[in-house]
């Protein structure tokens, strides 16, 4: 099992930047543990960078399984961080 690793450089512009820092906020605001907060705000950041050459509004659930299988599954994250993924989109949307 690999864990998630934090604090990587990403090729984000502005508005991904803000909204994921909005999303940051959101997740404090409900008082998730830091280690929550800092685990789904990197795998959604991971999410975001993927599909960078998108628009939030043309992602869809193929995205979701195109980046699982190329993103979570290469990098032999375990089925639960695939499972903290998922939880962390569904707030994300």
């Amino acid at each position: 099992m690999k864990s998630v690793t934090p604090k990587q450089q990403r090729k984000l512009n502005t508005k991904q930047r803000a909204v994921l820092n909005a999303f940051f906020k959101y997740l404090k605001g409900k008082r998730y543990s830091k280690s929550t907060v800092n685990t789904y705000t990197y795998l959604v950041a991971d999410f975001v960078e993927y599909n960078s050459q998108r628009s939030f509004a043309d992602l869809n659930n193929r995205n979701v399984e195109l980046f699982l299988e190329s993103v979570i599954a290469k990098r032999q994250f375990s089925i639960s961080t695939q499972r903290q993924f998922i939880s962390a989109l569904k707030f994300f949307i």
